[in-house]
């Protein structure tokens, strides 16, 4: 005969005590020589630390528009601080010329997703503005790449120049090891999209 919590109880034939996940405590009778048991169920591991679902992919996205209102906000300003006139798409083309070689306006428009003739507006507008010239490509006659002029080169050089100050600022208060993660992050985005990696003129 046992005695659980003070109460006497005569286990009844093929009765087994579960006893599994259950700490058992007490101090022994000294009328009886039987142990006083009291039974506290015991708690898993992971009891004392709750677990929150999160959607890592939702958490993501939000975490990279956050970013894009900060990239958005620095890119805006060293346009308007270097020239008024350019455009979000207009400087993309000026990237795309410095960043790849026999750039043409068919590539302009695969880039942009836009009609071969609304990349040919663009183009001339470039062009007018005295920021590109065409010449004529040494491998096909028919067709003109896309070349930056002195004029072009000093604005996007300009612009990038405004954009790295503005992004280092932030990047300063990063430690060391936040900024290296951040740079393998960064890096294995742009792969994922396509971006090439062409040094300080990617942008």
């Amino acid at each position: 005969m046992t005695t659980i919590a003070g109460v006497h109880a005569t286990p009844t034939a093929g009765f087994i005590p579960d006893t599994a996940g259950v700490k058992q405590t007490g101090v022994m009778d000294q009328r009886t020589g039987e142990k006083n048991l009291t039974k506290t169920p015991r708690l898993p591991a992971t009891a004392s630390r709750p677990t929150e679902d999160v959607d890592l992919e939702s958490a993501t996205l939000d975490a990279l528009m956050r970013a894009s209102r900060v990239v958005t906000a620095i890119v805006a300003r060293s346009m308007a601080r270097n020239d008024n006139r350019i455009t979000m798409p207009q400087l993309r083309v000026l990237v795309m010329v410095a960043s790849g070689p026999d750039v043409t306006t068919t590539a302009v428009a695969s880039e942009l997703r836009i009609h071969l003739s609304s990349a040919s507006r663009l183009c001339d507008r470039l062009v007018a503005a005295g920021w590109l010239t065409r010449r004529e490509s040494p491998t096909d006659r028919r067709s003109s790449l896309l070349v930056l002029t002195r004029r072009g080169r000093s604005l996007l050089s300009a612009i990038m120049a405004e954009r790295r100050r503005a992004f280092a600022q932030i990047v300063a208060d990063l430690p060391a090891t936040q900024q290296r993660t951040l740079t393998r992050s960064l890096e294995r985005f742009a792969d994922a999209a396509g971006e090439p990696r062409t040094g300080s003129l990617s942008g």
